[in-house]
């Protein structure tokens, strides 16, 4: 099962959560999850009640979905409630390439860092220019979508992942390389 948070390209102030199917995009709406954004999905549908909502697809007329080539794909949480939380120096070759910066080989604990983002970008959206940014990376990551909280998770709990995506993680390296801290470097805004 594939959700997106999609936008028609007829209607693009409205963006909304789809399920993607041979037909195109089916909004959730069309399936009795009377959800505004991603981040309600999460919270009021587990991903075994989805399933059995998309059962449903095949079986609706074709005015209720978008074709694939009139829809426009957007960050799968476009505005996260929450902030991202991220491992880093997470592969030995990300480790190895950092040794002129900071010695991790012999480090034992995992390096957690937070990302707070107001927006997230989608696929193919500019990233924006900053005067004082003189040095941009990027670094391609799997996230890790929660659809509840994992803190006290046990194996007879019900699975706590919603889901999966791709995204970038943007840094701006001569701020984060200031500091001791990441937060500087992997946070900008306006």
């Amino acid at each position: 099962m594939h959700l997106y948070t999609v936008q028609s390209l007829s209607e693009p102030e409205k963006a909304f959560p789809a399920l993607l199917t041979p037909r195109g995009f089916l909004p959730l709406r069309a399936l009795g999850c009377d959800c505004e954004d991603m981040s309600a999905v999460i919270r009021s549908f587990s991903l075994p009640e989805l399933k059995e909502l998309a059962l449903r697809a095949p079986s609706l007329p074709n005015n209720l979905f978008l074709a694939s080539s009139d829809a426009r794909i957007l960050a799968p949480i476009p505005h996260p409630a929450q902030d991202i939380i991220c491992v880093g120096l997470n592969y030995h070759e990300h480790i190895d390439e950092t040794a002129h910066v900071e010695d991790f080989t012999h480090k034992e604990a995992t390096v957690y860092f937070s990302k707070h983002a107001d927006r997230v970008l989608g696929p193919g959206e500019a990233v924006p220019v900053y005067d004082f940014v003189d040095s941009l990376d990027y670094e391609v990551e799997l996230g890790v979508i929660l659809g509840s909280d994992i803190r006290a998770w046990t194996p007879s709990d019900p699975w706590p992942i919603f889901g999966y995506t791709v995204f970038n993680d943007l840094s701006a390296r001569n701020l984060q390389f200031l500091h001791k801290q990441w937060f500087l470097g992997k946070v900008w805004t306006d």
